[in-house]
């Protein structure tokens, strides 16, 4: 349904753009400069409404019964079911909320002068004004999504309530007190209940399932944070450049129906239960294109001086790993990481790489992907044991920035499909990733499309990177003739990481006693494989476990974009072949289910920009 929201008034919605009125305090606006309302100052004026009436309600025993109270008890139970508590998610969802025709809005903005409070003493600060940007309207409409849950639709008393609250709230955002954000509220069209579990939607035809895989274009429309952990120079907490596949896989078993205190059913146990049986999300990419094969840039990657990046008239970029790999061979010894990781208290802790993003292999070639926009919002803190606000503390977080006009688009993969996990996929229309799901922040529409793969064999990469070794030995050959520069009984090949990888414990344990980067290796059993370079660094892995309702562990894993080059005796090759064939498809290390170890073999940008920056 369509909410309906004409503001007769001034308003104020407290942002944090960038404003050139020297103002203390923002509207609200997009990174494209047009102004909404926030989907969290609408549900939240909503719930202190619907508290208020209720309240009253419950104090008389015929309104209680004439609106379906049970007791006056029940009239927290009916908020917290409705809007949510701490123990619950919310069963309305409302989306941010944009001018009804931003062509002809009918919108400026103002500034109006106020004294600044401090707010530990509630009193007036001497010689402070604290100046605000409002919304200065003229009866503008602005429209937001809002969706109820399926069990909420069914419920009469709770719906007719919540209609009720709308019709009573005469007022949005702050200042309320002041003449500001005095409105009219309306549902528009047919009421759609968001399904538990969600409808079926696919037919077999429309879910392209190729050994075991499927990819799924992700489309977001809402603004949407995917928080990780902070760096101390930061003001905010940041948010990602894509979706994790930990989150991707909550989030696909919270449409089905698998909730804390569910009882799930023989495939949600198979399907995201089972470690042998559960579907594995692998972390997904911007894209430009629906049929781009988007990676991401390798950490051995370096710009050059000139046409730094992608060009179009040039790439601009080089590859380090078959160049440090000959630079190891002159100098005898083998450099065990990259020089951009730092020891810190005896622990590896990696930096931001000279190169990074994401980057698009099409018809031999590379292009850039521009980076997913993003912008900071300010909220109120609330302290999540009393589901009350924060004294004297703000929570500013960095979201994905995308909307209904200008959604952000990503493509991933889901693989270990069976049968019984292909029914329950089909199900998914559409998820909510990241905070604040039931306040207009992380909803996105899923497609399922055909999964990508590399044309070429992984026999015809290895020989693709064992060419490219033996030309830059002879160049060594040619300046330096030595008998180390002629390796030809072996075949090479390389490891790129796609996403972080977390290690397991043989392969941390190992590292530290052989000095090796904590690569898993137990694919490798039966080959003389020798690691001949590797450009590695070192990250951190966290998260949050909605199910349980605790925060995962911290611990170190391998960085995205890390980088290794290997050889066995060519006598080997073919097995070979079938090991990295599988480590491709199944991944690395730990926690494979949730986005962990992806990996790719012979990632062509090794080989393409191994000798000069084009």
């Amino acid at each position: 349904m369509k909410l309906r929201i004409t503001l007769n008034t001034p308003a104020l919605f407290a942002g944090h753009a960038a404003s050139a009125l020297r103002v203390d305090e923002t509207t609200a606006r997009d990174s494209q400069g047009r102004a909404y309302i926030p989907g969290y100052a609408i549900k939240g004026a909503l719930r202190a409404e619907l508290e208020r009436l209720l309240a009253g309600i419950a104090e008389n025993e015929t309104d209680r019964q004439a609106c379906g109270l049970e007791s006056a008890a029940a009239a927290s139970t009916w908020l917290d079911y409705i809007f949510g508590s701490p123990e619950h998610e919310s069963r309305v969802f409302i989306s941010d909320a944009y001018a009804e025709n931003e062509d002809q809005r009918q919108y400026g903005f103002g500034v109006r002068n106020g004294t600044g409070i401090n707010r530990r003493l509630r009193t007036v600060e001497n010689q402070v004004l604290f100046n605000k940007e409002i919304l200065d309207t003229r009866e503008q409409v602005f429209e937001a999504n809002i969706d109820f849950e399926s069990d909420l639709a069914a419920d009469k008393p709770k719906m007719r309530a919540f209609t009720n609250t709308l019709k009573a709230l005469v007022a949005l955002g702050s200042d309320k007190s002041r003449g500001l954000g005095f409105c009219s509220m309306e549902l528009v069209g047919e009421l759609t209940p968001v399904p538990v579990p969600a409808k079926a939607i696919s037919e077999a035809a429309s879910f392209p399932i190729k050994d075991g895989r499927v990819g799924v274009l992700y489309q977001l429309i809402d603004p949407t944070g995917l928080s990780f952990l902070a760096d101390a120079e930061r003001q905010f907490l940041p948010t990602r450049d894509y979706l994790p596949g930990g989150t991707l896989r909550g989030a696909f078993a919270r449409e089905i129906g698998l909730r804390p205190a569910s009882q799930p059913t023989e495939p949600e146990v198979a399907a995201f239960v089972n470690p042998e049986t559960a579907l594995r999300f692998w972390n997904a990419v911007p894209v430009e294109f629906a049929e781009d094969l988007v990676f991401p840039v390798p950490g051995s990657a370096q710009t050059a001086k000139r046409q730094p990046g992608f060009r179009p008239t040039g790439w601009g970029v080089r590859d380090n790993l078959l160049a440090g790999f000959g630079l190891s061979l002159i100098a005898q010894t083998r450099f065990p990481f990259a020089p951009d990781l730092n020891f810190r208290d005896g622990e590896k802790e990696s930096v931001p790489t000279v190169f990074s993003g994401f980057m698009a292999w099409k018809n031999g070639a590379f292009r850039s992907i521009p980076p997913p926009t993003k912008r900071v919002i300010t909220r109120v803190g609330v302290t999540p044991s009393v589901a009350a606000l924060a004294e004297n503390l703000f929570y500013v977080h960095e979201v994905l920035d995308a909307s209904p006009t200008s959604p952000l688009n990503f493509y991933g993969e889901i693989s270990n499909i069976s049968a019984m996990s292909a029914e329950l996929l089909r199900k998914c229309e559409w998820i909510r990733l990241g905070r604040a799901r039931s306040r207009g922040q992380g909803r996105v529409q899923i497609k399922f499309v055909p999964p990508r793969q590399v044309s070429d064999s992984i026999s015809t990469r290895i020989d693709e990177t064992t060419g490219a070794v033996a030309r830059m030995l002879a160049q060594l050959f040619e300046i330096m003739p030595d008998e180390r520069f002629r390796v030809s009984d072996r075949c090479f090949f390389s490891l790129t990481l796609m996403s972080d990888t977390l290690p397991d414990l043989f392969a941390r344990v190992r590292s530290v006693q052989e000095d090796l980067p904590p690569l898993p290796l137990d694919w490798a059993r039966g080959l003389d494989l020798r690691l001949e370079h590797w450009m590695a660094s070192m990250t951190r892995r966290s998260g949050w476990n909605g199910l349980t309702g605790l925060p995962k562990p911290v611990v170190p894993a391998l960085a995205r974009g890390s980088t290794f080059l290997g050889s066995v005796p060519l006598a080997q090759k073919q097995q070979l072949c079938h090991a990295l064939e599988h480590i491709e498809n199944e991944g690395l290390g730990e926690e494979r289910v949730e986005g962990f170890g992806q990996v790719s073999v012979c990632h062509p940008f090794h080989t393409a920009l191994a000798f000069e920056a084009r």
